[in-house]
């Protein structure tokens, strides 16, 4: 099955006699990750990207956009260099411009940049670590696979800046994910603390850092605070977390590069809850319950088996293909109504 989903030998896969370059990336990466990755997660990776191939065929079918086009046009320079002073903010100022965002907050971030880039969010249930994992090829398009239990996903205020960083890697590191010691696709490799200095951390910090630039552009965040200076410092933070729909973590860092409030000045009574307003834009998927029930993956109750269910009603595809792509017989299927 999984040979079939990357079209490679998979006992050299796995056995380690194959060359990364002999790897479709997506190939590259699992192969890569096996060290950090436990085997579930390795397999979830190679489920989504059949997942994701899927989904494009279906798009195609449907006479629906990729995006692919998208994703594959934009460009920050020739060679995707990534120079160390200043490229988190110079980057996250590109993508605003190529993505005609204009300035001040961005309101939804799946309206914003997913939906028009083509980006595709999966759902798994994966190590808590791991918030996501991006993948992009032709293959499978702009995919961002997310964790249902991850760290930083159970709040918009988490998931904004977990697409936002993701959006970084499948934008600026695309090109690099065959040279996989370069391009790290999880957020770190192990527990707090263990996190090594070298060039897979160094883009992840700058992926980190280029999501808080890309939510709360330093303009606008001066602007605010200084039009907050009537009210207490725990206000003024507060003001910056809801304006802009980021947590406690990337405000504090954002005030502290703006030199606006120093990491070491006093907010200790700042609540960190997310406000409805904003959980109602950037939302958790409600999914297809009853299929979920019936023991489908959440990988498939979502983008794909509402694809897979409107070409059926358009007679493009059968029922039996809509039950293949969510993984269910007969006869649980008709147990489900």
């Amino acid at each position: 099955r999984l040979g079939d989903l990357y079209g490679v030998d998979i006992e050299a896969l796995l056995g380690g006699t194959a060359s990364v370059d002999d790897l479709q990336p997506v190939g590259a990466l699992l192969k890569a990750q096996a060290e950090t990755l436990d085997a579930s997660s390795r397999f979830a990776i190679a489920e989504g990207a059949g997942v994701a191939r899927s989904i494009r065929q279906l798009q195609r079918l449907l006479g629906e956009p990729t995006g692919w086009d998208a994703v594959e046009r934009f460009r920050a320079n020739a060679d995707y260099s990534h120079p160390i002073h200043g490229a988190q903010e110079a980057l996250a100022e590109h993508a605003r411009r190529e993505l005609r965002l204009g300035a001040g907050p961005i309101r939804s971030v799946r309206e914003s940049i997913l939906d028009p880039l083509g980006v595709v969010v999966l759902w798994e249930t994966l190590p808590s670590y791991i918030d996501a994992i991006a993948m992009a090829t032709p293959e499978t398009g702009a995919v961002i696979l997310a964790n249902l239990v991850g760290e930083h996903t159970g709040t918009a205020f988490g998931r904004r800046i977990t697409w936002a960083h993701e959006i970084c890697h499948i934008l600026f590191d695309r090109p690099q994910m065959r040279e996989v010691r370069k391009f790290c696709a999880i957020a770190y490799s192990g527990p707090k603390g263990k996190r090594p200095r070298n060039r897979a951390y160094e883009i992840e910090r700058r992926a980190r850092a280029f999501a808080a630039w890309l939510l709360v552009p330093r303009a606008d965040l001066v602007e605010l605070w200084h039009g907050q200076a009537g009210q207490s410092v725990d206000r003024r933070v507060r003001a910056v977390m809801e304006t802009f729909g980021v947590g406690y973590e990337a405000t504090r860092s954002q005030l502290d590069s703006a030199g606006l409030l120093p990491m070491r000045g006093s907010a200790s009574r700042v609540s960190t809850e997310t406000p409805e307003a904003w959980e109602r834009l950037d939302a958790l998927p409600e999914g297809v319950e009853r299929l979920l029930r019936g023991g489908a993956s959440p990988l498939r109750v979502g983008v794909l088996y509402e694809l897979a269910a409107r070409a059926h009603a358009r007679g493009l595809v059968s029922e039996s293909f809509v039950r293949e792509q969510v993984r269910m017989n007969g006869v649980r299927w008709r147990a489900l109504g």
